[in-house]
């Protein structure tokens, strides 16, 4: 279900045209995109849905944050790069699916021991969607969620 959610969402974007991409991200000014708010209720991970850069927002540190004091923490593999969003989709009876290629260089975390923040440098010298995966810990159980980060071309 996943998949074929992201894959609506991608045909939505396409099929929305630049400048309304352009007028929604100027709203959110880089420094709010660039340190998301992780919010857990229950166990759902709520995060921005998507994670916009512009054209000329290179190196761009973000800085995922979870609320302190509250037992949550991210584990080493908080956030995880999944890939590049590709233009090939697979069909079968288990129903449609994107083609991430693992090799893009564009995102890059660190190895971080965990705890309330977690950092990766997006290079952005690339457009494309990136899928992610972030994962929280909340005491014994481990949530987690796959939106993406979109370079705009």
């Amino acid at each position: 279900m996943r998949r074929i959610s992201l894959v609506a969402l991608l045909g939505a974007v396409a099929l929305s045209g630049c400048s309304t991409y352009e007028s929604v991200v100027r709203i959110t000014k880089l420094e709010q995109r660039a340190n998301p708010q992780v919010i857990v209720s229950g166990s759902t991970i709520r995060v921005p849905e998507v994670l916009y850069f512009l054209p000329g927002e290179t190196n761009v540190k973000i800085t995922w944050r979870l609320p302190e004091g509250q037992g949550l923490s991210f584990p080493e593999n908080g956030i995880e790069i999944e890939g590049l969003l590709t233009d090939k989709v697979v069909r079968s009876t288990a129903g449609v699916a994107v083609v991430l290629d693992p090799t893009q260089t564009e995102i890059q975390c660190d190895k971080q021991t965990g705890g309330v923040t977690f950092s990766c440098t997006n290079r952005n010298s690339r457009p494309g969607v990136y899928k992610y995966t972030i994962r929280v810990r909340n005491g014994d159980a481990l949530l987690q969620r796959d939106p993406p980060i979109v370079n705009m071309p």
